[in-house]
C-alpha cells in the first residue's frame, strides 16, 4: 500500500521571498499543528489508518519512543501545512503584485502611501491517494476557506537595477488571515460517488500580522 498526495500548479513566484512565506507558514502551523477538533474529524481518522498500514511508515514508528499517534497526526499536518504553504503563497503574493501592478501600472518612481488590496478568498485543498498495486484505491480531501484582507502602506516601484531586474519596495503589508476547514469527501473504488463527511465551516485559525520591509519581484506578465 503507498499514500500520495496530490499537487497542482500555482502561479510562478519567486521564492526568494521568505517573510510572507514565513508568516504564512507560521499561520497555518498555528492552525493545524496539534489542532484537536481537526484531528477528530473521520476523514483525518481515515488518513491516520493509511499512514499506519504503510510498511516504511510502521518502521519509522517502531523507531519512535513517544506517543505513536501523536506521531501520526504529526506527520498528517506537516504534510498538510507543506501543501497549504505551496499552494496559498505564490497565489496570494501574486495578487499582491497584480493589484499593484493595476493601481500603479509599474510605472517607476511610482508612490503610493496606503493601499488597500481588500478581501481576497483562496479554496486550497490537500487530497491524500491511497495505492494499492499501483492502483487509486482511495482519496480523502480537505477542502479550505481562506480569507486574507490585505492593506500596504508606502510602496514605491523603483527604477530597474543594473541586472534589469524589476521590484516593488513596501514599507508595510497588514495582513488579516482567517482559515476555515468547509468540506472533505472521501472516496474510494467501491463507492459510486464520493461521501461527505464534513460540509460545514470549521475556524482552524484567525490572525492579524505585519509585514515590514519587503521587496517583491514582478514581471510585466504578472
Amino acid at each position: 500500500m503507498a499514500l500520495s498526495t496530490s499537487r497542482y500548479t500555482t502561479p510562478y513566484y519567486d521564492y526568494g521571498n521568505d517573510k510572507v512565506r514565513q508568516e504564512l507558514r507560521s499561520f497555518f502551523c498555528h492552525a493545524i499543528e496539534g489542532n484537536e477538533k481537526l484531528n477528530q474529524l473521520e476523514g483525518i481518522k481515515t488518513t491516520a489508518d493509511w499512514y499506519r498500514q504503510q510498511r516504511d511508515f510502521r518502521e519509522k514508528l517502531n523507531q519512535e519512543n513517544g506517543n505513536r499517534g501523536a506521531v501520526i497526526f504529526s506527520a498528517i499536518g506537516n504534510k498538510m501545512i507543506e501543501i497549504l504553504l505551496d499552494k496559498v503563497h505564490p497565489y496570494y503574493t501574486n495578487s499582491i503584485i497584480k493589484a499593484i501592478g493595476i493601481k500603479t501600472q509599474y510605472r517607476q518612481g511610482s508612490v503610493e502611501t496606503n493601499f488597500e488590496i481588500g478581501y481576497v478568498a483562496m479554496k486550497p485543498y490537500v487530497e491524500y491517494i491511497k495505492y494499492y498495486h499501483q492502483q487509486q484505491v482511495a482519496s480523502v480531501k480537505f477542502v479550505f476557506q481562506l480569507d486574507t484582507n490585505t492593506a500596504i502602506e508606502k510602496l514605491k516601484v523603483p527604477a530597474d537595477n543594473k541586472q534589469g531586474n524589476k521590484s516593488i519596495d513596501i514599507e508595510k503589508i497588514s495582513i488579516g488571515l482567517k482559515l476555515f476547514l468547509i468540506e472533505v469527501k472521501i472516496s474510494t473504488s467501491h463507492m459510486p460517488l464520493p461521501f461527505m463527511s464534513f460540509n460545514g465551516q470549521l475556524k482552524l485559525a484567525d490572525k492579524e500580522l505585519e509585514i515590514r520591509n519587503i521587496s517583491l519581484p514582478y514581471s510585466k506578465d504578472s
